[in-house]
């Protein structure tokens, strides 16, 4: 005769009872799990709670990780009260209990400090430029913005700053074989004191680094030690550096500064230049190069250049290069006699809103070459990255091609394919050492720059700002990541040029 729990068991409203509870569990893992995203996605339904629920998660309170740990009590404890009083189920179900428990409570701890790593110091990632590998990491303190970095002086410069709202900021100095930071100097102006995603990395030439000082003031620093080599109180902002000049820009005139002095040399009035509140003190996009300066200016059809002798200022010449709708730099020179500028259609023309890279002569302006229409991205924008140096230009496209093109020519030199991310961020190229460094989004590849052959190429940390620039020199390659307090209020939005 068979034995009464035993036909109990088979009984279908037993049966029924462990459905019960089977279902149960599993409503308390996955709503636990939901909990955090659900709290993330509150803000966009507009409603006042989840907004104060979307406001308390930025400010890192602990219920996230311990939503789901309640959740699923609840859930378990209406699971007890349906399973009746006979201990030995009641155990099983609160060992089930337990550990559903730990694993939702987890997924929100997890989740939590996915966020948070977005806050706290800012950093600099090294990478072996020939291997990817790791070499160090660098947390630079008192500081949760940092610029994208500049070698000189066989020294890592590094722009930092606290909030995306103050000017205040230092320029910290690192050591490019161990990342210890060596010395450090306070700086003012622009956002998050100048180390915003994309502001400039620090300037500096000769042995001299050239930074806005509080007060006013121009500083020369010392690379060597981070000692004060000259001070001048001048209106404006560091704009660039050629042939032992120091730009400085305000928005009406630019000033011409002795690099090793401080001692001005000449003044020029620019009024058509295009000013963007994004720029460190409101200046002009400018570039240094040779012993002249690219000055950006505003027209009514979109853009214009104009070149400064740098020895003057003398205007040298200015030609219209229609307007392109970018957040990546949109002119780079090759470092010695050639200017390449994104170039774009006039907005009432056939082609519309069509992309291309003019390259031109720097003292002249004469133009040189231009390739043909750049593959917009799916949006039909003109998502492309261009760079300079050593008589070569390249530029990446949203097709996830990579193009080397000969400076004064124009010819192709070569064409490689790099992966892509899934977001629509302009690729960002920056070369030095025989490498160009490519990042769009999360994605960092690395090319040989005189043939085009792929080194390496990895994913970097979600948190990591997708909007900063890469450098390269001394045989790494630089990745700066700054956290929440210095990101701009709205991703995506218009930057610079």
């Amino acid at each position: 005769m068979a034995h009464p729990d035993r036909q109990e068991q088979r009984s279908p409203a037993r049966c029924a009872e462990h459905w019960w509870l089977v279902g149960s569990l599993l409503v308390a893992c996955v709503g636990g799990c939901l909990a955090w995203p659900g709290s993330r996605f509150g803000a966009l339904l507009g409603t006042d709670w989840l907004d104060a629920v979307e406001q308390g998660f930025e400010g890192q309170m602990p219920w996230v990780a311990f939503g789901p740990l309640v959740f699923t009590l609840f859930v378990g404890l209406l699971t007890l009260r349906r399973r009746g009083r006979n201990p030995r189920r009641r155990g099983s179900v609160l060992g089930l209990l337990v550990v559903a428990a730990l694993l939702t409570s987890g997924t929100g701890c997890s989740a939590t400090s996915d966020s948070r790593s977005g806050d706290g110091p800012a950093t600099v990632a090294a990478f072996d430029v020939e291997t990817g590998r790791p070499v160090w990491v660098a947390e630079l303190e008192a500081a949760n913005g940092a610029s994208t970095p500049a070698f000189g002086a066989d020294l890592v410069l590094v722009q930092t700053g606290r909030s995306y709202e103050s000017p205040a900021g230092r320029l910290v100095a690192l050591d490019p074989r161990s990342g210890r930071q060596l010395w450090y100097v306070a700086t003012e102006g622009g956002t998050c004191g100048g180390a915003d995603a994309l502001g400039d990395p620090p300037m500096i030439a000769d042995g001299v680094v050239v930074v806005p000082a509080p007060d006013g003031y121009i500083q020369g620093i010392n690379a060597r030690d981070g000692s004060e080599r000259w001070r001048t109180r001048v209106a404006g902002a560091p704009a660039a550096i050629a042939d032992g000049v120091v730009l400085v820009g305000t928005q009406t005139a630019y000033a011409g500064l002795d690099l090793a002095t401080g001692a001005q040399r000449w003044t020029q009035s620019v009024p058509e230049a295009a000013w963007g509140d994004w720029r460190p003190g409101g200046r002009a996009f400018v570039l240094g190069a040779g012993s002249t300066f690219v000055v950006e200016l505003a027209t009514a059809g979109g853009f214009s250049v104009a070149a400064l002798d740098a020895g003057s200022g003398r205007e040298l010449w200015r030609d219209a290069v229609g307007s392109v709708d970018s957040t990546a730099r949109r002119y780079f020179t090759d470092g010695v006699d050639t200017l390449a500028a994104l170039q774009g259609g006039p907005m009432d023309s056939p082609h519309g809103q069509a992309t291309r890279l003019v390259g031109r002569d720097l003292r002249s302006g004469k133009p040189l070459w231009a390739t043909e229409d750049l593959p917009p991205n799916e949006d039909d924008l003109p998502q492309t990255g261009i760079a300079a140096d050593g008589g070569r230009v390249f530029y990446a496209s949203a097709s996830g091609r990579l193009v080397a093109l000969d400076a004064r020519s124009g010819a192709e030199r070569w064409t490689a394919s790099y992966r892509t991310g899934k977001d629509l961020f302009v690729p960002r190229l920056m070369v030095g050492e025989d490498a160009v460094v490519v990042r769009q989004g999360t994605q960092l590849s690395v090319f040989e720059a005189a043939t085009g052959a792929q080194r390496w190429s990895t994913r970097l940390d979600s948190s990591a700002d997708p909007e900063t620039t890469a450098a390269t020199g001394k045989g790494l390659v630089l990745v700066p990541r700054s956290s929440q307090p210095c990101m701009p209020p709205v991703a995506g939005g218009m930057g610079p040029a």
